[in-house]
């Protein structure tokens, strides 16, 4: 009898490890999937940084030889937020929108 005992404690001590293991397991699940979703953002933010980098090369060249640059602010449309929405109805959208985005981050 008392080498059942054993045995029974045994298994119930591998099965607390094994449940303790498990939720490890699933804590570094959701930390690898936030960092992957963080560094997806990145490379959106370095195409972005890319983009601006060129915009300002193009500048430089076109102040340097004297002629306007080529999305000259004369020609240029609103962009489409102007067109539909005066900046006061913006705003608050804008603010419930990074508000939203900061919960989320710091849940993540």
């Amino acid at each position: 009898m008392g080498g059942s005992t054993s045995v029974r404690a045994d298994v119930e001590r591998l099965t607390r490890r094994l449940r303790s293991v498990s939720q490890r397991l699933e804590g570094i699940e959701d930390g690898v999937d936030r960092l992957d979703e963080r560094l997806g953002s990145l490379s959106v933010v370095t195409g972005i940084e890319a983009r601006l980098a060129s915009i300002d090369e193009s500048l430089r060249r076109s102040a340097a030889s004297g002629r306007p640059a080529r999305g000259d602010a004369r020609r240029r449309r609103p962009c489409r937020a102007s067109r539909s929405a005066s900046t006061s109805e913006r705003r608050p959208q804008a603010r419930s929108r990074a508000r939203k985005a900061k919960a989320a981050f710091l849940r993540g």
